[in-house]
Parts: structure tokens; sequence; C-alpha cells
């Protein structure tokens, strides 16, 4: 699963340092590093192989289906296509399968087993017509679909592998005590346990939280850099000469430009650094007649960070993409639309643009018409309206937006700020959302970004785990 961190400090690499999962260690080396710890589980372990058992056999497929499709399925063969599900790879004569279904969405998955019995695509034009004859399973086929023609495709994938299954009991269980000879052997073989001192268990760091990241990533450029100045002065004030402040640097370019003899004066009283002081003010000033206002130009922009010594390694940088971006059309388009715009992945506090971060109105808006349509099912009025239901979907059914977000304002609230799955402190805590999720969408600003010092800096991590 990939997530969003927000990591505050200088050294966002050294802040998620304690929250490695250690995965790529092995066990001696777990043995010294600080951040593990052995979790001891022989008990746990020799009650489960003295009272348990496994399965002597297991299924080469196990799919989900719906409650209704288990109705009447121990008399009658069950065919997926009837209900446009399939499974991903081809099954043959004889495999068999695990049917996981449940109640309700608080209850545990079940299983029936079957075995396949007979291979039977059906024509074409026989499931097309069954999607027609059902309005509301062509209006969904169609939302993702687009066309007849791409369900088509859809279908013909889906019939390939069409099969009709009848029930079979479930497999018996073999005792472990039968299988494994010794206790050693069982947490060895079934659990792939390590052995310390007599003990059977796992090294791993409970405060483990990732087990890869990169600075960006899927997330890359969620952080607006201010531009109501121009660029080439958006970039002198977040970053220092090496040896100069920045009210320094911003008066020397005063000088430059309406007093060049008084500049000359000051720049000569620099001594061996007066050549590199008239390089950077120069660029700076060139760089500013280049800008465009209302535009973006990371070309211009990098041109006049080549200037600064002893600037924040990777701050106020391009944004770094991972390879999603480039996997199709739509995502490169995308990654376009992030390259043209002044958005990155790492900066101070006082260099993002806060106010329109916590004000995406083209995000308010999907919010609104998501809640007015999918949640509340407010028939489409407006091109807009009928266009966006056209091509957006609810993930979640509509319960979990009412239980989530209790109203439309908090929904749309929350939509349109800035936000992170978990946030590195300054102090080195990992918080994350979970006890009061829309206490922390909705504060999520005033709890960890306004109490900053202006000049922290702030970097966005695309964690897995």
């Amino acid at each position: 699963m990939h997530y969003m961190v927000l990591v505050v400090g200088d050294d966002y690499k050294k802040a998620l340092h304690p929250f490695d999962e250690l995965g790529n260690l092995k066990d001696f080396q777990m043995k010294t590093d600080k951040r593990a710890v052995f979790e001891d589980r022989t008990d746990e372990f020799r009650k489960e192989y003295e009272g348990g058992g496994t399965n002597k056999w297991s299924p080469e497929k196990y799919e989900d289906i719906p409650i209704d499709m288990v109705k009447g399925f121990k008399t009658t063969p069950f065919t997926f296509v009837d209900k446009c599900m399939s499974f991903d790879t081809p099954l043959e004569l004889g495999d068999r399968v695990g049917l996981r279904y449940r109640n309700n969405d608080n209850e545990k998955f079940k299983i029936v087993y079957g075995e396949v019995i007979k291979k039977d695509p059906v024509p074409h034009s026989e499931i097309i017509k069954r999607i027609e004859d059902d309005k509301k399973i062509l209006e969904n086929l169609i939302r993702v679909h687009k066309t007849m023609d791409g369900i088509a495709k859809w279908v013909a994938s889906l019939n390939e592998n069409r099969v009709t299954v009848k029930w079979i009991a479930p497999p018996s269980k073999v005792p472990h005590t039968d299988k494994y000879k010794t206790f050693e052997k069982f947490c060895d073989e079934w659990h792939g346990a390590t052995e310390e001192r007599g003990r059977f268990g796992f090294w791993s760091n409970p405060n483990g939280h990732w087990d890869w990241y990169e600075k960006g990533g899927r997330y890359a450029g969620r952080l607006r850099m201010k531009v109501d100045l121009p660029k080439s002065k958006v970039l002198r004030l977040t970053g220092e000469v090496e040896g100069f402040s920045k009210a320094e640097i911003e008066k020397l370019v005063r000088f430059k430009k309406d007093t060049p003899s008084k500049f000359e004066r000051v720049v000569r009283a620099y001594g061996d650094k007066s050549n590199d002081i008239r390089k950077v003010v120069d660029d700076i000033i060139s760089s500013e007649s280049e800008d465009t206002p209302g535009t973006f130009s990371w070309d211009a922009y990098e041109k006049t960070n080549e200037c600064f010594k002893g600037r924040q390694f990777d701050l106020n940088q391009k944004p770094n993409f991972s390879w999603g971006w480039d996997q199709d059309e739509k995502s490169k388009k995308w990654k376009q639309d992030v390259l043209s715009q002044p958005l990155t992945d790492r900066a101070r506090k006082c260099d993002i643009d806060w106010d329109v971060m916590n004000n995406d109105e083209e995000s308010a808006r999907n919010a609104e018409m998501t809640w007015d349509l999918h949640v509340e099912g407010r028939e489409p009025v407006t091109d807009e309206e009928k266009a966006f239901m056209k091509e957006n979907h609810l993930f979640y059914k509509t319960s979990w937006y009412l239980e989530r977000y209790k109203t439309k304002e908090n929904y749309v609230n929350c939509s349109k700020q800035f936000g992170a799955y978990a946030v590195v402190t300054k102090d080195g805590q990992w918080l994350e959302k979970y006890e009061n999720e829309l206490d922390w969408d909705l504060n999520f600003y005033e709890r960890f970004i306004k109490p900053l010092d202006d000049n922290e800096i702030i970097t966005i991590v695309d964690c897995h785990n």
C-alpha cells in the first residue's frame, strides 16, 4: 500500500530511519539493530501445533462472490458470467475453486468450494443482449468502458474464462502433529519462525511503517510554491547565498537596478567574493526580465537556482516522479501539467502558498457534485454535472461518506484542504489519522503546519508497506 507522509525537518531520510520495517535485514543483522525487537510467540505456536491442522488440499483459485449467488449453489450449476464476473486466469477441468462470500460488510468471509466441470463460453451477442436488457448494469459498464465496443472487448476477455462449477465438500483437515513430527519443524516450516535460546518468534521493528519510500513518487508536486512575485524573486526568497542574508541580496539587487555606481562601490568591499556577487545579482535581474506574468518555467527557475551556494540539497526543485507517471498518455499529460506549475516535493514553510493549497476550488466543486449527485442521489441538471456523472463513480458506498464525513460541508472542506495520511513531527513522532479521521482532515493545517517556524523544511514522501 502507498500512502503520503509529510516529514518535518532538514533531513527527511534521518527522520524516517526509525520507522523502517527492516524486512530487508537477515536475522543476524536484526540482532545488532537497535530498532529490532524479538517477538516471542512460542506459547501461541505450541497451542496451535497441538490443537490445529491444515487443509488436505488448497483451491487453484479464490474468487469473491455476492451472497445471492450462493443460494441454490448446491443443486444448480454456477456460472460467473451470469453476474458479469470472471476469473483472472483460465481454469482447467477438475480445478478446484474457493468461493468467498459474506452476508454484510461487517461479517467475516465464508467459503464454499467448487470444481470446474465445464468450460462453456457463450456467444458474445447473448451476453451483450443480457447487458443491454439490464439498464443499471449497462450504465455502470458505460461509465467504465465508455462505449459498447469497449464493453464488447471486456466481455470477450471475460468470456474466455467462463466456467461452470459444481459444489464439492470442503477439504478435510490434517493435524499439524501428523504433518510435522516435531514442534521445532512446525515452527520452522509452517511459520518460518526464528529460534532464539529455545524460544520461537520473529525479529521486527515494532515501530515499523514502511518497507521502502521515495521523495515525491506517486505524490509528486503536492507542495505549491508562492508565485505572487516573479519566479526569480521567489527563488531569491527561498534560499541564501553562502555568507549573505536574504536582506543583503535584495539590497544589492536594488542597488544594481537603481544606482549602479553605488552597487559597484559596495561590491568591491567584498574583495575576493565581488565577482561571485556580481554574477549572482546579474543572473537574478536577467531572469526577472524573462519572467512572464501568470506563467512558470522550470528552466528559468533552475537557471537562477544554480547561482546559489550552500542551498539545501533538493529544496524547491522539480518534483520527483515515480514510474507510474509515464505509464500511459493520460499519466504523461498529468505529469506535464504538474511540471507547468510551481509545484515541488520539498520546501520551507514560508515558501509554500498555503492559501491556495487549503482552498482548492476544483476539488471543492467536485466534492459538491459527488455529494449532491452520488451521496444524495440528485439527478444531474447542468452539462457539467452530466459530464461529471459519466466520468466519475463512487469508490465507497453512500453509507461510508455519511459515516465518515457526516455532512456535505465537512466533505467539501476536507476535500479542498491539503493533508497527508501520516506526519513525522520535528521531535520524531510518527502520527497517523486513525483515531479521529474527520478531525485530522479538517484541522490538518492548524495542527501540523501553522505551529511550525517559517524556515522549517517540509518534505512529501511516498511510503510503501
